[in-house]
Protein backbone atom coordinates (compact mmCIF):
# COMPACT_ATOMS: atom_id res chain seq x y z
CA UNK A 1 0.00 0.00 0.00
CA UNK A 2 0.88 3.18 -0.98
CA UNK A 3 1.42 5.61 2.26
CA UNK A 4 -1.59 7.88 1.21
CA UNK A 5 -3.44 4.46 0.62
CA UNK A 6 -2.52 3.29 4.28
CA UNK A 7 -3.58 7.10 5.74
CA UNK A 8 -6.99 6.90 3.99
CA UNK A 9 -7.46 3.35 5.75
CA UNK A 10 -6.38 4.53 9.08
CA UNK A 11 -8.74 7.12 8.58
CA UNK A 12 -11.49 4.82 7.51
CA UNK A 13 -10.95 2.36 10.26
CA UNK A 14 -10.91 4.86 13.27
CA UNK A 15 -14.52 6.05 11.92
CA UNK A 16 -15.19 2.69 12.18
CA UNK A 17 -13.94 2.36 15.38
CA UNK A 18 -15.69 5.61 16.64
CA UNK A 19 -19.22 4.39 15.26
CA UNK A 20 -18.81 1.16 16.74
CA UNK A 21 -18.52 2.83 20.14
CA UNK A 22 -21.39 4.66 19.80
CA UNK A 23 -23.61 1.83 18.76
CA UNK A 24 -22.02 -0.19 22.14
CA UNK A 25 -23.05 2.85 23.95
CA UNK A 26 -26.47 3.02 21.99
CA UNK A 27 -27.32 -0.94 22.87
CA UNK A 28 -26.30 -0.72 26.22
CA UNK A 29 -28.71 2.61 27.22
CA UNK A 30 -31.24 0.73 25.62
CA UNK A 31 -30.68 -2.35 27.37
CA UNK A 32 -34.48 -3.19 28.09
CA UNK A 33 -35.60 -3.03 24.34
CA UNK A 34 -32.61 -5.19 23.22
CA UNK A 35 -32.51 -7.76 25.99
CA UNK A 36 -36.12 -8.37 24.78
CA UNK A 37 -35.03 -8.96 21.61
CA UNK A 38 -31.68 -10.85 21.94
CA UNK A 39 -33.09 -13.26 25.23
CA UNK A 40 -31.38 -10.83 27.86
CA UNK A 41 -28.23 -8.74 27.23
CA UNK A 42 -27.46 -8.35 30.87
CA UNK A 43 -24.32 -9.65 32.17
CA UNK A 44 -23.54 -11.10 28.35
CA UNK A 45 -20.10 -9.36 27.34
CA UNK A 46 -19.86 -7.23 24.18
CA UNK A 47 -17.03 -7.95 21.97
CA UNK A 48 -15.71 -5.30 19.74
CA UNK A 49 -13.82 -5.06 17.09
CA UNK A 50 -13.67 -3.36 13.45
CA UNK A 51 -13.44 -6.27 10.95
CA UNK A 52 -11.64 -4.98 7.70
CA UNK A 53 -10.29 -7.22 4.29
CA UNK A 54 -6.64 -6.10 4.87
CA UNK A 55 -4.45 -8.00 6.91
CA UNK A 56 -2.06 -4.75 7.29
CA UNK A 57 -4.18 -3.65 10.26
CA UNK A 58 -4.71 -6.99 12.07
CA UNK A 59 -3.73 -6.41 15.90
CA UNK A 60 -3.83 -2.82 15.27
CA UNK A 61 -5.95 -1.03 18.02
CA UNK A 62 -7.58 2.55 17.21
CA UNK A 63 -9.68 4.11 20.34
CA UNK A 64 -9.12 1.36 22.28
CA UNK A 65 -11.25 -0.72 19.64
CA UNK A 66 -8.68 -3.75 17.97
CA UNK A 67 -8.47 -4.36 14.34
CA UNK A 68 -8.95 -7.45 12.55
CA UNK A 69 -9.13 -8.61 9.39
CA UNK A 70 -11.78 -11.57 8.47
CA UNK A 71 -9.32 -14.07 7.57
CA UNK A 72 -7.92 -13.85 11.04
CA UNK A 73 -11.00 -14.30 12.30
CA UNK A 74 -12.57 -16.71 10.20
CA UNK A 75 -9.56 -18.95 11.15
CA UNK A 76 -10.48 -18.40 14.99
CA UNK A 77 -14.45 -19.25 14.31
CA UNK A 78 -13.54 -21.86 11.56
CA UNK A 79 -10.60 -23.93 11.90
CA UNK A 80 -9.73 -23.22 15.59
CA UNK A 81 -6.13 -23.91 14.46
CA UNK A 82 -3.00 -22.14 12.08
CA UNK A 83 -1.20 -24.33 10.02
CA UNK A 84 1.45 -24.23 8.26
CA UNK A 85 1.63 -26.08 5.11
CA UNK A 86 5.11 -26.82 2.86
CA UNK A 87 5.32 -28.05 -1.11
CA UNK A 88 7.77 -28.61 -3.07
CA UNK A 89 6.55 -27.30 -5.89
CA UNK A 90 3.13 -26.20 -7.69
CA UNK A 91 2.16 -29.25 -8.47
CA UNK A 92 3.32 -31.18 -5.28
CA UNK A 93 0.73 -31.92 -2.90
CA UNK A 94 0.85 -29.68 0.40
CA UNK A 95 2.17 -31.21 3.67
CA UNK A 96 1.23 -29.98 6.84
CA UNK A 97 4.47 -28.69 8.78
CA UNK A 98 3.23 -27.35 11.96
CA UNK A 99 -0.23 -26.92 13.06
CA UNK A 100 -1.06 -24.07 16.08
CA UNK A 101 -4.25 -24.80 17.94
CA UNK A 102 -6.24 -21.62 19.01
CA UNK A 103 -8.79 -23.36 20.92
CA UNK A 104 -10.41 -27.14 21.50
CA UNK A 105 -13.49 -26.71 23.42
CA UNK A 106 -16.19 -24.11 23.67
CA UNK A 107 -14.60 -23.10 26.87
CA UNK A 108 -11.85 -22.23 25.33
CA UNK A 109 -13.46 -20.51 22.82
CA UNK A 110 -15.29 -18.53 24.78
CA UNK A 111 -11.99 -18.23 27.17
CA UNK A 112 -9.60 -17.12 24.19
CA UNK A 113 -11.59 -15.05 21.81
CA UNK A 114 -11.25 -11.43 23.68
CA UNK A 115 -7.43 -11.87 23.86
CA UNK A 116 -7.55 -13.00 19.99
CA UNK A 117 -9.25 -9.61 19.19
CA UNK A 118 -6.28 -7.50 20.88
CA UNK A 119 -3.74 -9.90 19.73
CA UNK A 120 -4.34 -12.22 16.73
CA UNK A 121 -2.34 -15.17 17.10
CA UNK A 122 -1.82 -15.31 13.07
CA UNK A 123 0.55 -12.04 14.11
CA UNK A 124 1.74 -12.88 16.90
CA UNK A 125 3.50 -15.99 15.56
CA UNK A 126 5.00 -14.24 12.38
CA UNK A 127 6.13 -11.34 14.43
CA UNK A 128 9.67 -12.18 14.85
CA UNK A 129 10.35 -13.12 11.54
CA UNK A 130 9.84 -9.30 10.38
CA UNK A 131 11.28 -6.00 10.76
CA UNK A 132 10.15 -2.51 10.24
CA UNK A 133 12.00 -0.13 8.43
CA UNK A 134 10.93 3.69 7.30
CA UNK A 135 12.28 4.51 4.25
CA UNK A 136 12.54 8.35 3.18
CA UNK A 137 10.69 8.68 -0.39
CA UNK A 138 11.07 12.87 -1.02
CA UNK A 139 14.08 14.43 -2.09
CA UNK A 140 16.31 15.40 1.21
CA UNK A 141 15.40 18.99 0.78
CA UNK A 142 11.69 18.68 0.38
CA UNK A 143 9.20 20.04 2.77
CA UNK A 144 7.23 18.02 4.24
CA UNK A 145 9.26 15.42 4.51
CA UNK A 146 7.52 11.51 3.40
CA UNK A 147 8.15 8.27 4.64
CA UNK A 148 7.66 4.78 4.26
CA UNK A 149 7.45 2.09 6.96
CA UNK A 150 8.27 -1.39 5.18
CA UNK A 151 8.33 -4.64 6.84
CA UNK A 152 11.35 -6.60 6.01
CA UNK A 153 12.32 -10.23 6.75
CA UNK A 154 14.95 -10.90 8.70
CA UNK A 155 17.26 -13.44 7.08
CA UNK A 156 18.39 -16.37 9.25
CA UNK A 157 21.29 -18.31 8.41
Amino acid sequence: MEPRDVHNAIKRLSDGALQLKRKINFVQKHNDYFSEILNGVEGKPIYSAVICNYPHFTGMKLHDVPIIDFMALATYFGHGSITDLRSENIDAESQKVRELRLWNNRKEFADNFPNYLIKPTVVDDLKHKFKTKFHRITLETANPQMHLQVAEIIETN
